[in-house]
């Protein structure tokens, strides 16, 4: 299924439902952002985070398993730039997101999403 922009729907989720599972109580986020030579990690304050995600047109997804399994269990895709992986409370995202019912970012790829390769778990 997509959505009125040729997006698929499938792994997106709500900015609302993207804040409940960042790490509670903490004013910086860990992030990741994939590079030719593996993720390179980078902390941005909480604010900078939910404004990138808020203000991006293609929207947050739900992460695949290596990015999930490194704590960073949301994609913000970016068009025309490298995606970005962000630190989740990994209780809450099993909670509200069991990882046997969530989509990968290749899973995004392979059903026509147009995002730049990288996207692709974090291999660059």
């Amino acid at each position: 299924m997509k959505d009125k922009d040729g997006n698929p729907s499938e792994g997106r989720i709500t900015v609302k439902q993207a804040k409940g599972v960042l790490p509670p109580r903490v004013q910086n986020i860990h992030t990741l952002i994939p590079s030719s030579m593996g993720p390179v990690g980078a902390t941005w304050r909480r604010k900078q985070v939910v404004s990138l995600m808020e203000k991006h047109p293609i929207g947050v997804y739900l992460s695949g398993p290596r990015m999930r399994a490194m704590g960073h269990g949301l994609a913000i895709l970016r068009p025309e730039k490298k995606s970005i992986f962000v630190e989740t409370d990994s209780g809450r995202l099993e909670q509200h997101f069991p990882a046997s019912k969530h989509y990968s970012a290749d899973d995004y790829i392979r059903s026509g999403m147009r995002v730049p390769q990288e996207v692709r778990d974090g291999d660059a």
